[in-house]
Protein backbone atom coordinates (compact mmCIF):
# COMPACT_ATOMS: atom_id res chain seq x y z
CA UNK A 1 0.00 0.00 0.00
CA UNK A 2 1.06 3.47 -0.72
CA UNK A 3 -0.33 6.93 -0.06
CA UNK A 4 -0.46 10.17 -1.60
CA UNK A 5 -1.43 13.04 0.47
CA UNK A 6 -2.93 16.14 -0.75
CA UNK A 7 -2.80 18.94 1.18
CA UNK A 8 -5.01 22.06 1.51
CA UNK A 9 -5.69 25.39 -0.64
CA UNK A 10 -4.02 27.63 1.55
CA UNK A 11 -1.89 25.04 3.06
CA UNK A 12 1.54 22.79 2.27
CA UNK A 13 3.27 19.42 3.02
CA UNK A 14 4.41 20.46 6.35
CA UNK A 15 1.24 21.07 7.57
CA UNK A 16 -0.55 19.71 11.03
CA UNK A 17 -2.19 17.39 9.24
CA UNK A 18 0.53 16.14 6.75
CA UNK A 19 2.99 15.22 9.39
CA UNK A 20 0.58 13.50 12.07
CA UNK A 21 -0.25 11.21 9.23
CA UNK A 22 2.71 10.78 7.48
CA UNK A 23 4.46 10.12 10.39
CA UNK A 24 1.71 7.62 11.19
CA UNK A 25 1.87 5.80 8.18
CA UNK A 26 5.64 5.73 8.27
CA UNK A 27 5.54 3.85 11.56
CA UNK A 28 2.97 0.72 10.00
CA UNK A 29 5.83 0.82 7.74
CA UNK A 30 3.70 2.35 4.98
CA UNK A 31 5.07 5.07 2.21
CA UNK A 32 3.18 8.16 2.20
CA UNK A 33 4.28 10.62 -0.01
CA UNK A 34 3.24 14.46 0.42
CA UNK A 35 4.05 16.46 -2.99
CA UNK A 36 4.96 20.25 -2.84
CA UNK A 37 1.97 21.84 -5.05
CA UNK A 38 2.97 25.18 -4.26
CA UNK A 39 6.46 25.61 -3.01
CA UNK A 40 6.78 29.31 -3.97
CA UNK A 41 4.77 32.35 -3.42
CA UNK A 42 4.61 33.12 -7.00
CA UNK A 43 3.30 29.51 -7.83
CA UNK A 44 0.34 30.10 -5.48
CA UNK A 45 -0.24 33.69 -7.51
CA UNK A 46 -0.40 31.55 -11.26
CA UNK A 47 -1.78 28.34 -9.96
CA UNK A 48 -4.62 26.53 -11.93
CA UNK A 49 -6.34 24.03 -10.69
CA UNK A 50 -6.02 22.16 -14.57
CA UNK A 51 -2.58 22.35 -13.92
CA UNK A 52 -2.31 20.71 -10.68
CA UNK A 53 -4.44 17.72 -11.52
CA UNK A 54 -2.16 17.19 -14.32
CA UNK A 55 1.35 17.31 -12.56
CA UNK A 56 -0.66 14.92 -10.31
CA UNK A 57 -1.05 12.59 -13.03
CA UNK A 58 2.47 12.91 -13.75
CA UNK A 59 3.32 12.30 -10.32
CA UNK A 60 1.14 8.85 -10.50
CA UNK A 61 2.33 8.04 -13.79
CA UNK A 62 5.94 8.08 -13.22
CA UNK A 63 5.99 6.07 -9.72
CA UNK A 64 5.73 2.53 -8.84
CA UNK A 65 2.58 2.98 -6.47
CA UNK A 66 1.09 0.02 -5.38
CA UNK A 67 -2.48 -0.14 -4.16
CA UNK A 68 -2.88 3.41 -4.11
CA UNK A 69 -4.88 5.53 -1.40
CA UNK A 70 -5.30 8.85 -1.95
CA UNK A 71 -5.74 11.40 0.64
CA UNK A 72 -7.35 15.21 0.43
CA UNK A 73 -7.90 17.84 2.71
CA UNK A 74 -10.32 20.68 1.67
CA UNK A 75 -9.14 21.87 -1.81
CA UNK A 76 -6.98 18.49 -1.77
CA UNK A 77 -9.88 16.47 -1.71
CA UNK A 78 -11.38 18.03 -4.57
CA UNK A 79 -7.88 16.52 -6.17
CA UNK A 80 -8.09 13.55 -4.79
CA UNK A 81 -11.62 12.56 -6.02
CA UNK A 82 -10.43 14.50 -9.56
CA UNK A 83 -8.02 12.17 -9.67
CA UNK A 84 -9.52 8.77 -9.22
CA UNK A 85 -12.37 9.78 -11.36
CA UNK A 86 -9.72 10.15 -14.21
CA UNK A 87 -7.43 7.09 -13.21
CA UNK A 88 -10.29 5.06 -11.82
CA UNK A 89 -7.62 1.48 -12.15
CA UNK A 90 -4.86 3.06 -10.02
CA UNK A 91 -6.65 4.87 -6.92
CA UNK A 92 -7.66 2.16 -4.72
CA UNK A 93 -9.27 3.56 -2.24
CA UNK A 94 -10.05 7.74 -1.00
CA UNK A 95 -9.99 9.32 2.20
CA UNK A 96 -11.31 12.87 1.54
CA UNK A 97 -10.97 15.19 4.76
CA UNK A 98 -13.60 18.10 4.71
CA UNK A 99 -13.53 18.22 0.92
CA UNK A 100 -14.45 20.92 -1.73
CA UNK A 101 -16.39 18.55 -3.88
CA UNK A 102 -18.05 21.24 -5.46
CA UNK A 103 -15.52 23.81 -7.14
CA UNK A 104 -17.16 26.00 -9.60
CA UNK A 105 -16.32 29.85 -9.88
CA UNK A 106 -19.41 30.43 -7.81
CA UNK A 107 -18.87 28.10 -4.94
CA UNK A 108 -15.24 29.92 -5.55
CA UNK A 109 -17.16 33.13 -5.05
CA UNK A 110 -18.99 31.69 -2.09
CA UNK A 111 -15.70 30.30 -0.32
CA UNK A 112 -13.36 33.21 -0.44
CA UNK A 113 -16.60 35.88 0.08
CA UNK A 114 -16.18 37.45 -2.76
CA UNK A 115 -17.11 39.54 -5.75
CA UNK A 116 -16.47 38.00 -9.35
CA UNK A 117 -16.38 41.19 -10.92
CA UNK A 118 -14.14 43.08 -8.84
CA UNK A 119 -11.70 40.35 -8.44
CA UNK A 120 -11.70 40.85 -12.09
CA UNK A 121 -11.10 44.22 -12.56
CA UNK A 122 -8.47 44.03 -10.23
CA UNK A 123 -6.83 41.11 -11.47
CA UNK A 124 -5.73 39.54 -7.77
CA UNK A 125 -7.30 38.26 -4.64
CA UNK A 126 -5.47 38.63 -1.75
CA UNK A 127 -5.62 35.17 0.07
CA UNK A 128 -4.21 34.56 3.45
CA UNK A 129 -1.72 31.38 2.49
CA UNK A 130 -1.22 29.58 6.42
CA UNK A 131 2.29 28.05 4.54
CA UNK A 132 3.81 31.44 4.08
CA UNK A 133 1.60 33.07 7.09
CA UNK A 134 1.25 36.30 5.05
CA UNK A 135 -1.96 37.07 1.93
CA UNK A 136 -0.69 36.59 -1.48
CA UNK A 137 -2.52 37.61 -3.96
CA UNK A 138 -4.23 35.35 -6.53
CA UNK A 139 -4.74 35.91 -10.17
CA UNK A 140 -8.14 35.92 -11.93
CA UNK A 141 -6.80 33.48 -14.27
CA UNK A 142 -7.60 31.23 -11.12
CA UNK A 143 -10.88 31.57 -12.07
CA UNK A 144 -11.02 31.60 -15.80
CA UNK A 145 -9.02 28.23 -15.94
CA UNK A 146 -12.08 27.09 -14.13
CA UNK A 147 -14.59 28.38 -16.55
CA UNK A 148 -12.18 26.50 -19.51
CA UNK A 149 -11.69 23.55 -17.61
CA UNK A 150 -14.46 22.79 -15.11
CA UNK A 151 -14.26 20.04 -12.81
CA UNK A 152 -15.90 17.45 -13.48
CA UNK A 153 -19.92 17.00 -11.83
CA UNK A 154 -18.97 14.31 -9.36
CA UNK A 155 -22.55 14.37 -7.93
CA UNK A 156 -23.58 12.48 -11.67
CA UNK A 157 -20.04 10.41 -12.24
CA UNK A 158 -20.01 7.23 -10.51
CA UNK A 159 -16.54 6.49 -8.82
CA UNK A 160 -16.49 2.72 -7.46
CA UNK A 161 -13.59 2.31 -5.54
CA UNK A 162 -14.47 3.12 -1.51
CA UNK A 163 -14.42 6.41 -0.54
CA UNK A 164 -14.31 7.63 3.33
CA UNK A 165 -15.03 10.85 4.23
CA UNK A 166 -14.50 13.04 7.44
CA UNK A 167 -16.11 15.97 7.71
CA UNK A 168 -16.91 18.49 10.47
CA UNK A 169 -20.15 19.30 11.79
CA UNK A 170 -19.12 22.98 12.47
CA UNK A 171 -17.45 23.50 9.16
CA UNK A 172 -17.49 27.37 8.13
CA UNK A 173 -15.37 26.83 4.71
CA UNK A 174 -16.58 23.83 3.03
CA UNK A 175 -20.52 23.13 3.91
CA UNK A 176 -21.50 19.87 5.51
CA UNK A 177 -23.96 19.67 3.24
CA UNK A 178 -21.63 18.89 -0.24
CA UNK A 179 -20.37 15.39 1.51
CA UNK A 180 -23.83 14.76 2.82
CA UNK A 181 -25.25 15.22 -0.65
CA UNK A 182 -22.44 12.86 -2.32
CA UNK A 183 -23.10 10.55 0.42
CA UNK A 184 -26.48 10.20 0.08
CA UNK A 185 -27.47 6.59 -2.18
CA UNK A 186 -23.39 5.61 -2.35
CA UNK A 187 -22.56 2.28 -0.91
CA UNK A 188 -18.87 2.69 -1.30
CA UNK A 189 -18.97 5.90 0.38
CA UNK A 190 -18.85 5.93 4.44
CA UNK A 191 -19.11 9.23 5.50
CA UNK A 192 -18.42 9.95 9.41
CA UNK A 193 -19.35 13.99 10.55
CA UNK A 194 -17.25 14.55 13.50
CA UNK A 195 -17.85 17.26 16.34
CA UNK A 196 -15.12 19.71 14.95
CA UNK A 197 -14.32 22.79 12.43
CA UNK A 198 -12.96 22.44 8.87
CA UNK A 199 -9.31 21.67 10.64
CA UNK A 200 -10.62 18.89 12.39
CA UNK A 201 -7.12 19.48 14.04
CA UNK A 202 -8.95 18.79 17.94
CA UNK A 203 -9.83 15.05 16.62
CA UNK A 204 -6.38 13.54 15.11
CA UNK A 205 -6.02 10.29 16.86
CA UNK A 206 -9.82 9.83 16.79
CA UNK A 207 -9.87 10.36 12.62
CA UNK A 208 -6.67 8.06 12.69
CA UNK A 209 -8.60 5.35 14.18
CA UNK A 210 -11.39 5.34 11.85
CA UNK A 211 -8.57 5.42 8.50
CA UNK A 212 -6.95 2.25 10.10
CA UNK A 213 -10.68 0.50 10.20
CA UNK A 214 -10.91 1.87 6.91
CA UNK A 215 -7.58 0.51 4.91
CA UNK A 216 -7.57 -2.63 7.29
CA UNK A 217 -4.33 -2.01 8.68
Amino acid sequence: MNVLYLHGFASGPDSTKAHFFQQHFNDLGIAMLVPDLIPKEGDFTRMLTSRLVKDLMTIIENCDFQDLVVMGSSFGGLLAIWLASIAPKRVQKLILLAPAIRWSREDVTNIFKTDLKVWQTRGKLPVFHYRFNKEIPLAYSFVEDLILNPPPDFYQQPISCPILILHGAHDEVVPLSWSQEYAQGRINVNLRVLDSDHQLLNLLDEIWLVIRRFLCI
